[in-house]
């Protein structure tokens, strides 16, 4: 009779514990002070958030819930949910707030999970998606064909153009946006290039035309802005 009483003891506890902690909702999201573009998928119907970051910007997102069933059982908030969050699937935070600096172009898929004072979890992730503007230019001419080198300390490819005095050399500037999408319709039209010879701005336009009258070697460069004011240099043309 003492084993079976113990037995009872034992599951009349265990339903009672239960019976007074349930589980209750956590409907959670992530806000950002950049502004968020909306998107729609085509393929599943959901809308997608997106956000535009340049490289080497700084941004920080926050964690937010709602807790639908909030005070039925126990007392739910913002401090006493801890959110766990995810980059491309991989956890790099524990924490209300997540500040990152993306220093590589891409998208990236950002997502959170959260748990409550009471242990229940909401492991259905909630994602945003980070667009890292990456802008791919080149200068080519139209007046003229290159010669390429290797720089013998970096093995990057230096291209140089062969002049005289007094001739005349046309460049264009060219440009790709391996990151393009509804939100963020980049072109070259839509791109602002700024000229530089020997790191002094001479020109802002697609094309540079300028006739050389003196001798030696000039180094010319590109920055391009894209339509997020998202800036990158590119070099450079010896001459």
């Amino acid at each position: 009779m003492k084993k079976i009483s113990l037995l009872l003891v034992l599951i009349l506890s265990t339903g009672s514990a239960y019976a007074q902690d349930p589980c209750q909702e956590i409907v959670h999201s992530i806000t950002s002070s950049s502004t968020p573009f909306l998107e729609y998928d085509s393929a599943t119907g959901d809308s997608l958030i997106y956000y535009h970051v340049c490289l080497g910007d700084q941004i920080t997102f926050v964690a937010d819930a709602s807790f639908p069933e909030n005070n039925t059982n126990y007392l739910q908030t913002i401090a006493n949910t801890d959110f766990t969050w995810f980059l491309d699937g991989d956890e790099v935070i524990s924490a209300l707030q997540y500040t990152t600096t993306f220093t590589t172009g891409g998208l990236y898929e950002l997502a959170i999970t959260s748990t409550d004072v009471n242990g229940c979890e909401n492991t259905e992730p909630f994602s945003v998606f980070i667009s890292v503007a990456s802008i791919e230019h080149s200068i080519t001419s139209s007046s003229h064909s290159p010669t390429f080198e290797t720089d013998s300390i970096t093995g990057d490819t230096i291209i140089y153009y062969d002049l005289c005095i007094g001739e005349e050399l046309t460049l264009n500037a060219n440009a790709s946006f391996p990151q393009i999408n509804n939100s963020n319709p980049q072109t070259q039209d839509s791109t602002e290039f700024t000229w530089y010879v020997d790191n002094v701005e001479v020109y802002t336009g697609l094309e540079y035309t300028h006739t050389y009258t003196t001798s030696g070697g000039f180094i010319l460069s590109i920055t391009s802005a894209d339509i997020n004011d998202c800036a990158m240099r590119y070099l450079i043309m010896f001459m």
